[in-house]
């Protein structure tokens, strides 16, 4: 089997478990203090109290799993730089922004976006965040434009 076949079997399997655990488990649990008993659901500028799991809560699970296994690949890289940690790394970034995109589109509140920073108009004060989702892109493009540079990227895709 070729090493390019391995590598999108891999990635693909890091993926499809993010999704699965994601939308499964409560993930939140692992960066918090405390449990939620209730969610927030934002419809037409007001807040709305759910027990519900809603859509947004779930993009963000599976959006923070695949930051968390981008970030092992990278750290895999800066051990040991293989040309699979490198693509790999490239791989779950490009899933990383769909679904992180998907999870800030699944709010339901308005969102300002600016080189990368966002802008959340909640309730109250806006608030300002740094749009991981642009630099997880100038990260995969300065990837691939390194892959391409050395000519690895037709043996590695």
């Amino acid at each position: 089997m070729k090493p390019s076949y391995l590598l999108i079997i891999l990635a693909s399997i890091i993926i499809v478990s993010s999704i699965m655990i994601g939308a499964l488990f409560p993930v939140e649990l692992m960066f918090s203090v405390e449990p939620r008993y209730w969610y927030v659901v934002y419809v037409a500028g007001s807040i709305i109290e759910t027990q519900s799991v809603p859509l947004y809560i779930i993009m963000w699970r599976v959006s923070s799993l695949l930051f968390l296994s981008w970030l092992s690949a990278v750290i895999i890289y800066i051990i040991k730089p293989l040309v699979t940690a490198d693509a790999l790394s490239v791989i779950i970034g490009l899933a990383f922004i769909v679904f992180n995109y998907l999870y800030l589109f699944t709010i339901g509140i308005p969102i300002s976006f600016y080189p990368f920073i966002m802008i959340f108009h909640t309730i109250g004060h806006p608030l300002t965040y740094i749009d991981m989702g642009q630099v997880m892109a100038a990260y995969v493009a300065w990837r691939l434009l390194s892959l391409r540079r050395r000519g690895l990227l037709r043996m590695v895709f």
